[in-house]
């Protein structure tokens, strides 16, 4: 197995185009991060004291989302990229034990997005203390909500990977991958959200997986949303692999 998931990021190190998803993601991130200290209010903290802490928490994982989004669809690539190009036959044929391989790329998702979080989650404070500080504020590492907001930021960011994977494996293909990656966040549950009942939205994977740093923490608990999201991802993965073990690897991607 070590020598499969090392095969595998190998394959993926390898391609310009993994580090430019991953670049694009970590520029969204801090993008938004920016712009939310360019007009992050001052006179919050003068009028509410006591929420002054949470709106600076808030601000640090502000990037979270969109940077997920690119995370999901780093995830589809990982397993349509093989499909595309073909190089999934010569996969096969090294290691001829399809599940293996499918865990091999499921490790190097939660890999490639633990690694992003901490790239990320680190110079997302960096940069957020520096232009916090430029302001006249501080931030309270002790407070409650920090650890839990910081912990849940990156295993959603982890989660997120796991799940494109998914989504790649049961698409088997790139455009069709991608486009559902995008759409179904922010247009399908966006949309659920208008008209579906609080009790069916809760269990919608992204909106369960915000749930992982909402500050503060909402009527869906963190462990909660977390658990709900990681179902939804291993669901995928797993059907993913039912299909993979089928299907013809001649198919394009």
């Amino acid at each position: 197995m070590i020598d499969l998931i090392n095969a595998e990021w190998i394959k993926f190190a390898s391609l310009r185009g993994s580090w430019i998803r991953l670049g694009i993601a970590l520029a969204l991130g801090l993008a938004s991060l920016t712009v939310g200290l360019i007009f992050f209010n001052k006179g919050i903290g003068d009028e509410a004291a006591a929420t002054e802490i949470v709106d600076r928490i808030t601000l640090m994982v502000i990037g979270v989302s969109p940077a997920g989004l690119i995370l999901v669809i780093v995830g589809v690539i990982i397993f349509t990229e093989e499909i595309k190009s073909r190089t999934i036959i010569p996969t096969m044929s090294a290691a001829p034990d399809r599940s293996a391989v499918a865990a091999a790329k499921a490790i190097l998702a939660v890999l490639v997005g633990a690694g992003f979080a901490l790239v990320a989650g680190g110079l997302s404070l960096a940069v957020g203390l520096v232009g916090l500080d430029q302001q006249g504020f501080s931030l309270n590492f002790d407070h409650s909500d920090f650890a839990r907001v910081v912990i849940g930021a990156g295993g959603f960011l982890i989660i997120s990977t796991l799940f494109g994977l998914g989504l790649g494996m049961i698409s088997n293909s790139t455009t069709f991958g991608v486009t559902f990656a995008i759409i179904w966040p922010l247009a399908i549950e966006t949309a659920m959200k208008g008209f579906a009942p609080d009790w069916i939205n809760r269990f919608l994977p992204f909106e369960a997986g915000s749930a992982m740093y909402a500050v503060p923490e909402g009527d869906l608990p963190t462990w909660e949303g977390g658990a709900i999201f990681l179902t939804w991802a291993v669901a995928l993965v797993l059907i993913g692999v039912a299909l993979f073990r089928r299907r013809d690897l001649g198919a394009s991607g």
